[in-house]
């Protein structure tokens, strides 16, 4: 069994992967800030057309524009090693909808929600029954008509995955489930939600990439997971952190091996400032592991521009429905 000793050997023992991780960070307030105008560019008109209460469109904002900073170096990082041009709106669009999407479906009374949403993904009917599902209609329609591509391309197969393996995790709630269903719906939440964030900047995004992104993320839930293993204790999620099946050592050794894949995929140079954001979320994810109360310690310096980078990293985001101490997932 692992410990906070034997995460930080692991950190330790992993620092080749962060030979990228200066030139993020040099360069991270002014990313916080223009990712943050982006949103507010981009996004926060349709919000603002939406939501009528003035106090839940203020949660709404809060909790898509930390979202959306914070995610976006990762998805800028992705778009400069394959040399593809950084698609701002559509990135602020995308994480928009990522992150209210999984906000509409930890609500407890969703009108089952999940499977109507399936009729929005297959470009199909949707009614949306309040105004934040409205919201996630007008986002998502605003990221089809700017990327304007046919149904064949692989991002609409990533969403619909994406979609049946959220469905799917919903057996993580049940006592009892085995370790491997949950190792099955891990690798396939994972899988699918990096290549669709990814496929939003990479039009027809060839099978051998798509395979890479795939194993790439499922190391992206893995962290995930290892830091909100208390929460999700909390609230009855089993995860394989929760169920004692998952170290920061397996993560680190994933990380090394995609590290491999990627230099031979797109370059030894061009896949550094990725590694480096994913290094630097492992420590990250280490301290709001061994320290959760780390995060909300950080004062945003401001509200409408950008947090300073520390915070946007490190402070957990809330969720539209509920706060990120209640939250039940992240």
């Amino acid at each position: 069994m692992g410990g906070m000793w034997a995460d930080l050997a692991t950190l330790l023992r992993s620092a080749g992967l962060g030979v990228g991780v200066p030139a993020v960070i040099w360069r991270a307030e002014a990313d916080a800030i223009r990712y943050a105008h982006d949103y507010e560019l981009f996004v926060a008109p349709l919000v603002d057309k939406t939501v009528s209460d003035p106090a839940v469109r203020a949660r709404v904002h809060a909790s898509l524009r930390s979202y959306s900073v914070k995610a976006s170096f990762v998805i800028h990082a992705y778009a400069a090693m394959t040399a593809v041009a950084y698609a701002a709106p559509v990135a602020a669009l995308g994480l928009a909808v990522t992150r209210l999407y999984d906000d509409l479906l930890d609500e407890v009374d969703n009108q089952r929600l999940d499977e109507r949403l399936t009729g929005l993904f297959r470009d199909d009917h949707f009614e949306s029954l309040t105004e934040l599902e409205q919201l996630l209609r007008v986002l998502y329609d605003e990221i089809q008509r700017r990327i304007a591509r046919p149904r064949t391309d692989p991002f609409y197969a990533a969403v619909l995955a994406v979609h049946g393996a959220q469905i799917e995790s919903h057996c993580q709630r049940r006592p009892g489930v085995d370790l491997e269903t949950i190792r099955r719906v891990t690798y396939a939440k994972g899988a699918a939600a990096t290549l669709t964030v990814f496929a939003l900047m990479r039009a027809d995004m060839a099978p051998a990439e798509q395979d890479l992104i795939r194993r790439l993320g499922e190391v992206v839930q893995l962290l995930d997971d290892y830091q909100d293993a208390r929460l999700d204790q909390q609230v009855g999620v089993h995860t394989r952190a929760t169920e004692g099946d998952l170290e920061l050592a397996e993560i680190g050794e994933r990380l090394r091996r995609a590290r491999a894949e990627m230099r031979a995929f797109y370059g030894r140079s061009q896949s550094r400032p990725l590694i480096g954001v994913f290094y630097l979320i492992m420590w990250i994810s280490f301290l709001r592991r061994r320290w959760p109360e780390l995060g909300t310690s950080i004062r945003l310096l401001s509200d409408q521009s950008a947090a300073h980078p520390l915070g946007v990293l490190v402070l957990p985001g809330n969720n539209i429905v509920i706060s990120a101490d209640m939250r039940s997932r992240r």
